[in-house]
């Protein structure tokens, strides 16, 4: 019996925990008003992983994207910085 009850207890632990996460996630991203109505709502609450996961996903591509940009455009700038110091020279030269 108390086997049972401890395992009862770890489940109903376990699900405060992941409602609390989802609570959180919702309170992140929509606010702290929940909306019985909003399927969003209810999806911040109880799918929150796959929402979590899709906005890490995001964040990380967006970063992703602007690291590559920001590396391109000082390699462009390196590469005309270094042609015009070579037309200078060969200009020097002749």
């Amino acid at each position: 019996m108390l086997n049972t009850l401890e395992r009862l207890v770890r489940k109903m632990k376990a699900t405060a925990i992941y409602l609390a996460l989802g609570a959180g996630c919702h309170a992140l991203f929509l606010g702290m008003t929940f909306q019985v109505g909003n399927l969003w709502s209810w999806f911040w609450l109880l799918a929150w992983p796959a929402g979590l996961s899709v906005a890490v996903f995001l964040f990380c591509l967006f970063f992703g994207v602007v690291l590559v940009v920001a590396v391109g455009t000082c390699c462009w700038v390196e590469d005309r910085i270094i042609a015009s110091k070579r037309l200078r020279t060969r200009r020097v030269n002749l």
